[in-house]
């Protein structure tokens, strides 16, 4: 899968494209004033097995990619929810690189507005 997010004007103008050219996929995202923040996961491939990494995106509201973050182990990471808590972000998610590294937990991480941790729970 990849990831994309198209931009357009009050004229219905695609005005940007954004196109991953990794493996990726957006489960959510919140367009605020702030700009566009998507979440989800990335794949990679570490020894012919594929894992995914939860991942964080935020693009400014022209669609330029601004900044990114990932969270995960080695194992299968990613987050699926994103909730607007009026200064700053909620976002969770599902692991199993943590505990027993078989049985699913949840992932849970509170960011700013500008995507730095506040609070992180594994």
């Amino acid at each position: 899968f990849k990831s994309c997010i198209y931009v357009y004007d009050l004229n219905g103008k695609c005005i940007k494209k954004y196109r991953s050219d990794k493996a990726e996929t957006f489960n959510d995202l919140i367009v605020d004033s702030n700009g566009i923040t998507a979440i989800g996961y990335v794949n990679s491939e570490t020894d012919n097995y594929a894992n995914q990494t939860g991942m964080i995106v935020k693009f400014n509201l022209s669609g330029e990619e601004t900044s990114n973050d990932y969270l995960g182990g080695f194992n299968n990471d990613a987050l699926t929810t994103i909730i607007d808590n009026n200064n700053d972000y909620l976002v969770f998610g599902y692991s199993n690189s943590f505990g027993n590294k078989k049985d699913f937990t949840s992932i849970y991480r509170n960011i700013s507005k500008d995507n730095k941790v506040i609070y992180e729970k594994n």
